[in-house]
């Protein structure tokens, strides 16, 4: 019997396996993974290695979603919009475009309730490959995106960490 303090872990289903405590892909790298979570300024919240036969749009297709570190968001207020064409350009200079779709969001909250009152800011940043999964089997391309790509993010994450720092 679990304890009501503990939440149950599901455990990973077959495309899947255990990485520090979370059920990931099976075809993740161990390397993908721990560059992703290294990052400076920015968090992993996801990663997809993209599945075959699935319906849902999108999910054919590797990609992974970060957000901005808490204590960047101030930093970041104030320069956005007078460098986001500095930051874009920045973006197209690293990433390699073509075999991937990038979008950058920011995104403030406000919530008026009297009950709850609060201003939430959040930056996310989703890095989808334009690569189509067809086989169970990990393709190379995909295998090339990530370490190509992954190696790309950590190049911005320290443009990010060294500009608003």
């Amino acid at each position: 019997m679990i304890s009501q303090n503990r939440r149950s872990v599901r455990q990973p289903r077959e495309t899947e396996k255990r990485w520090n405590s979370h059920n990931v892909d099976k075809n993740l790298e161990e390397d993908w993974l721990i560059s992703l979570n290294s990052l400076k300024a920015f968090n992993l919240i996801s990663i997809c290695e993209g599945h075959v036969n699935t319906r849902s749009p999108g999910r054919n297709r590797p990609h992974f979603n970060l957000r901005i570190k808490e204590r960047f968001i101030p930093l970041y207020i104030n320069i956005v919009d007078k460098d986001a064409y500095s930051i874009q350009n920045k973006m197209a200079e690293i990433f390699n475009t073509e075999l991937s779709r990038i979008n950058l969001e920011f995104k403030i909250t406000l919530n008026p309730s009297r009950a709850m009152q609060y201003i939430r800011r959040d930056l996310t940043i989703r890095i989808e490959s334009m690569i189509t999964r067809y086989s169970e089997k990990i393709e190379y391309s995909v295998i090339e995106w990530f370490n190509n790509t992954i190696d790309e993010t950590i190049k911005f994450d320290g443009f990010i960490y060294e500009t608003f720092a």
